[in-house]
């Protein structure tokens, strides 16, 4: 079976019979095979979404073929057997983890988006969690289509957008997504101009495939950078998701509201442009208070609104966590309190 086999399948169950519809397929994202599915009418309504769980080992290690296994089980109780796996150097519990974090993921996806009390993300609509497809194993979901551009495409905004105030909406829009997240216990981990939507002023995030829950226990987490690593916290950075909190997911809006401002991500210049991977974050606040301040300004008038605000998105940035605001209520508070001392 196909990609487009799976949908039309999946479609009979959530749909009008009747209804003649039709797909595109979406730029491929990470380990993500899209489509984007239209009603007779050509309106985009859904978006289809497999998810590769072994699309890495594939990548890297030079899977042959797993035409001989019927399920995922099957596979991990026989990964040993596997022609092109180095298993001494990668270690099979590593790989058997990998897999499992990869399936892991994707259910939590598909939990966090069914959340009827949560309502931050598009709705799921039909899953499953795994199914073979192309000689690997998926898993499956339709989603709700959610109609704008990623903040990634609007990025740098032109000179005629009031910046500080974009980036002003966005501070409020995205502290509400997180004080949601954190009140259900979900640390997003992955906030980033790609996983956010925006139509006109409304950001939308998406994409929760890196969740952590409350419920999450040690086992269950990874070592592994998680989230993109230009905007990811610290702790995240080092390799310490599992303790990540709502402060990382302040630290991932801090990083990507001042890109609004002064039109690129200062971690991706510190790493790329100037090799200092080892520790990025220090470097930035190095950097605050001089040329970056400077950028900032150059995009900006000088004011209490910008003065403060750029006050904030630092505070967002600070290494130490305890440093970052205390709750993510009064991060709210401060923005609140900015924009009702300049008014």
């Amino acid at each position: 079976m196909s990609f487009e086999d799976i949908i039309k399948l999946n479609l009979k169950s959530i749909s009008n019979q009747a209804e003649t519809w039709s797909f595109s397929k979406n730029k491929k994202r990470g380990q993500s095979d899209t489509f984007t599915i239209y009603n007779s009418s050509g309106e985009p309504i859904y978006i289809a979404k497999f998810f590769d769980y072994l699309v890495d080992l594939k990548n890297e290690m030079n899977i042959q073929s797993l035409s001989s296994f019927e399920n995922l089980d099957d596979l991990l109780e026989n990964i040993d057997s596997l022609e092109g796996i180095d298993c001494v150097s990668y270690g099979i519990d590593l790989i058997i983890d990998y897999i499992g974090f990869q399936q892991r993921c994707f259910k939590r996806y598909v939990q966090v988006c069914q959340m009827s009390n949560l309502e931050c993300f598009p709705k799921v609509v039909n899953a499953t969690n795994e199914l073979k497809l192309n000689n690997s194993f998926y898993g499956f979901l339709i989603e709700e289509y959610v109609n704008g551009v990623t903040l990634e495409n609007q990025l740098p905004f032109s000179g005629d957008i009031d910046k500080a105030e974009r980036a002003f909406g966005f501070l409020q829009q995205l502290g509400d997504v997180v004080k949601k997240l954190s009140s259900n216990g979900i640390v997003h981990r992955d906030i980033s101009p790609d996983n956010i939507m925006c139509k006109e002023d409304d950001y939308i995030v998406i994409d929760p495939g890196m969740v952590k829950m409350s419920d999450d226990s040690p086992a269950t987490q990874s070592r592994m950078i998680l989230g993109k690593r230009l905007y990811a916290s610290p702790e995240q950075y080092f390799g310490n998701a599992k303790m990540a909190t709502f402060k990382s997911d302040l630290y991932a809006i801090g990083v990507t509201s001042l890109e609004m401002v002064i039109g690129y991500n200062p971690l991706k210049k510190i790493i790329f442009d100037e090799g200092k991977a080892h520790a990025p974050h220090n470097e930035l606040l190095k950097k605050f208070d001089r040329e970056i301040e400077d950028d900032y300004y150059e995009n900006v008038d000088e004011n209490e609104f910008t003065s403060r605000l750029l006050l904030i998105i630092k505070k967002l940035l600070q290494i130490e966590d305890e440093l970052r605001f205390d709750s993510v209520d009064s991060f709210i508070i401060s923005l609140n309190s900015l924009k009702e001392r300049v008014i």
